[in-house]
């Protein structure tokens, strides 16, 4: 299922980006404290909408509106790539 998926690899992999590399690039580069928080806020953006998702999915099955929530969440998910890229060669 796709909401496994955004679960277990991409949330995951934002919790451990949050916990290290973004740690250790704000500590290293003071400057990158805004990006570094518009990051974590596409985090907890994706965590909101797959907690939507899974809601839905649980009390109405597949609907239009989840269609649009996974939309949204790919959406989310390729802005925060094309931002973060912006900021790693500083690592």
């Amino acid at each position: 299922m796709a909401v496994e998926h955004w679960e277990t690899r991409t949330l995951r992999h934002a919790q451990a980006e949050e916990e290290g590399l973004y740690k250790e690039l704000a500590e290293e580069h003071p400057e990158l404290k805004a990006a570094i928080t518009a990051l974590v806020r596409d985090h907890n953006t994706m965590r909101y909408l797959v907690k939507q998702i899974k809601q839905t999915l649980e009390t109405d099955g597949f609907t239009e509106e989840v269609l649009q929530q996974f939309h949204a969440l790919v959406h989310v998910d390729a802005y925060h790539n094309f931002e973060e890229e912006k900021i790693l060669p500083h690592h």
